[in-house]
């Protein structure tokens, strides 16, 4: 499984060798005519070290979706769904703008292209499945968000030769709409409304093999979208390819938080200016060794927070916020082997008014969760048998039933498996 992982992030374009800052000129409109992250986040406070606690598998254990029982086989409530394309990532999100949330798999075709695939939401649980071929790439892994100013969620793929496109929901698929250049290579992309225009823009984190920085197209009405690009540092000294985006330091413009996967160097915060320009880069948390992170307010003093989810050793820990751009080591969360946190995600599972945390592995067949106190701490973890490790998990409404539930992208098993209400009290 780690080796198709890794054959995954090998599609990620390749860095080329132009220095950052150097343009082709703006961002392009595309003339076809067609996602903790900020992402949000937070972390643990009390030192919960072993002893897991295992949930009652019976109202939420995993079963498979067997199209030879009869029915439909494009539909399915609950359970596994089976993608037509291998699951290396999971988006969750209302696409096609129908009020329902729905399922976006991006992964490799039968012809070893990457993907996408759909899954629509009819609001009870239940999913009609659809084969969106016109969403391809050069990375499994997209950005979403609103981008076009009209119902629906936009999703961004990498492309070759340093651009992203945006695909936009049209009647039945997805179409291209917009091709945005980011000068020498996008590694990741996050949507926000950075200079509070009530339109999102997009962040794009771009390295080249010098130098990393920041590109921020902001969105626009017209054909091109305004580009601008900041240089943040050496790759020699710090080669990021994680990307937070959140309000750190109050003034109402978001920030950014980069980090190199697994090493030991924590997260460089750079503070966000109306004009897309970032400045002020600072380390934070230097020792923390995070593979992945995520941003939210988990001991509730009104600041964001972040959670890092770390695999050597394998544990969660909390770096609390100052509100002014900040932060400082809270507590850490030991995680007994052989489970290492993969992906993650924060909200309230339980409906206690308190963020918590659910985490996936990518080997492990189980899923943990964390139940939050709201000052910082969480209770033991719980765990929830799947039907093999998993690459991605998001928490979000499914059902008529006001508790949040669960879309685990559980790789090994080729399935999207849909846990409903599975901490509902």
């Amino acid at each position: 499984m780690r080796a198709h992982l890794a054959s995954a992030l090998a599609l990620l374009v390749a860095c080329t060798e132009r220095p950052l800052g150097e343009t082709d000129g703006d961002s392009h409109g595309d003339s076809h005519g067609s996602a903790t992250e900020g992402v949000s986040g937070g972390g643990p406070g009390g030192e919960v070290t072993g002893g897991l606690t295992t949930a009652d598998p019976s109202p939420t254990e995993p079963t498979t979706t067997d199209p030879s029982t009869g029915g439909d086989p494009n539909e399915s409530g609950g359970g596994d769904l089976i993608p037509a394309i291998e699951p290396y990532s999971l988006e969750v999100a209302d696409f096609d703008g129908d009020g329902h949330t729905d399922l976006l798999v991006m992964g490799l075709d039968d012809d070893a292209l990457i993907s996408g695939w759909v899954a629509r939401g009819r609001g009870d649980g239940s999913f009609v499945t659809d084969i969106a071929p016109t969403l391809q790439g050069a990375s499994a892994y997209p950005a979403i968000g609103q981008l076009d100013g009209h119902a629906g969620v936009d999703v961004m793929v990498a492309q070759p030769d340093d651009a992203a496109r945006i695909f936009r929901w049209q009647v039945a698929a997805f179409a291209a709409y917009k091709t945005l250049t980011s000068p020498p290579t996008p590694r990741n992309h996050v949507v926000a409304d950075l200079d509070a225009d009530g339109r999102n823009d997009v962040v794009a984190l771009s390295r080249g093999a010098h130098k990393f920085g920041l590109t921020v197209h902001r969105g626009s009405d017209a054909a091109a979208w305004t580009t601008t690009t900041t240089v943040l540092g050496a790759v020699a000294d710090f080669a990021p390819g994680g990307l937070l985006v959140g309000q750190l330091d109050g003034d109402g413009v978001p920030d950014a938080l980069l980090f190199e996967v697994d090493a030991p160097r924590g997260f460089l915060r750079v503070l966000g200016r109306p004009d897309g320009q970032f400045v002020e880069p600072v380390a934070q948390v230097a020792h923390l060794r995070p593979w992945g992170a995520a941003l939210g307010d988990l001991d509730e003093d009104g600041h964001l927070d972040i959670l890092a989810a770390e695999q050597f050793p394998a544990r969660l820990s909390l770096a609390t916020g100052d509100g002014a751009g900040g932060f400082s080591h809270a507590s850490s969360v030991a995680i007994d082997p052989p489970f290492k946190p993969h992906a993650l995600d924060l909200d309230d599972l339980d409906g206690d008014g308190h963020l918590d945390i659910v985490a996936v592995d990518a080997l492990s067949p189980i899923l943990l969760w964390w139940s939050g106190h709201g000052d910082g701490g969480f209770a033991p973890a719980q765990a929830i048998p799947l039907p093999s490790g998993a690459v991605r998990v998001h928490a979000a409404q499914l059902d008529p039933n006001p508790a949040l539930d669960l879309a685990v992208a559980t790789f090994d098993a080729g399935a999207v498996t849909i846990l409903l209400n599975p901490a509902a009290p």
